[in-house]
């Protein structure tokens, strides 16, 4: 009850909360706001300040029981965990923050002379690379005081100006290398388009920063970039596939569980490399006594008989 609320815990009070568990104990909530901007900022606020039950609950700290009787409460003091969610359908593939896919640049492979593959890999992508974003210097200062998530904010900003659908663009920040991200737009035309409109320009960032490496308190540092480099690109081969696995319907790949051989014991025609089956290759009364021999009680393998 000593703890100071927080100032950030409530910026935008929802207009609805509902409990998630049908019985107690009451663990899950969930808050619904106006609109995804300020579910983000309270998100945010959350995770920065590490807001806790005891937080949310300090104004009732005491309480009254069926007796009449005062008594305290007790709410943990562990940070929240929030995450922010959506009734909006998702594109398809989409993906987790960890488990983001690779990417390659649309180039000619060494060798290639033909574009018309190229030509048509750039008028259907969906992805954007740039780099450009950060100086070298400013890069290492940003890394040490703020998180992917205040930088893939920070680029929202300029980005999603550019989004034509309403439903904004994914942001996939490299922590090891912060001069350069790639974007996920919504259409091929978005691509084109922010390609034509930042090629070659330096943006202006407003980025949250965390002062002296902690969360508790932040200011907001104005960063100008170097000339922007923008260029189509694609997820690589290897993450459309594993993404195909993870979201597959068969039951030969689970979600969240290691990919296996098929049991030769539930096809309908065992094929093992090297096997062959030679039909009708005993009788039937010399499969009889080689059955009793391996099934026997004098079997080596067969439990003793007491």
């Amino acid at each position: 009850a000593s703890q100071q609320r927080p100032p950030g815990i409530m910026l935008n009070p929802p207009h609805s909360v509902q409990i998630l568990d049908h019985e107690a104990p009451y663990t899950k909530i969930r808050l619904t706001l106006d609109n995804p901007q300020m579910a983000k900022e309270i998100l945010i606020s959350w995770r920065n300040e590490k807001i806790s039950p005891l937080h949310l609950f300090q104004d009732i700290i005491c309480g009254k029981n069926d007796e009449d009787e005062t008594f305290q409460w007790q709410f943990s003091a562990r940070p929240l965990q929030v995450t922010q969610i959506t009734t909006v359908p998702l594109s398809q593939p989409c993906w987790s923050k960890s488990n983001a896919p690779k990417f390659r640049r649309l180039l000619l492979r060494p060798g290639e002379s033909d574009i018309t593959h190229l030509q048509e890999e750039r008028s259907s992508t969906r992805f954007v690379f740039i780099s450009g974003l950060f100086s070298p210097s400013a890069s290492l200062d940003i890394s040490k005081n703020t998180t992917p998530h205040q930088i893939g904010d920070a680029i929202r900003k300029i980005v999603d100006t550019y989004d034509t659908s309403g439903m904004g663009m994914e942001i996939f920040v490299n922590p090891k290398n912060l001069r350069y991200c790639h974007l996920g737009c919504r259409s091929n035309a978005d691509v084109k388009h922010i390609i034509s409109k930042l090629q070659g320009k330096i943006v202006k960032f407003e980025l949250d920063v965390n002062n002296d490496g902690g969360s508790k308190t932040k200011s907001t540092l104005l960063l100008e970039s170097d000339k922007l480099f923008l260029d189509f690109a694609d997820i690589t081969k290897r993450s459309v596939q594993r993404q195909i696995r993870q979201y597959s319907d068969g039951n030969n790949d689970i979600k969240g569980e290691p990919s296996r051989s098929e049991c030769t014991s539930t096809t309908s025609e065992v094929v093992i490399p090297g096997l062959t089956i030679v039909e009708d290759f005993v009788s039937q009364q010399e499969e009889a006594v080689l059955m009793a021999v391996l099934t026997g009680p004098h079997a080596p393998w067969a439990p003793s008989q007491i």
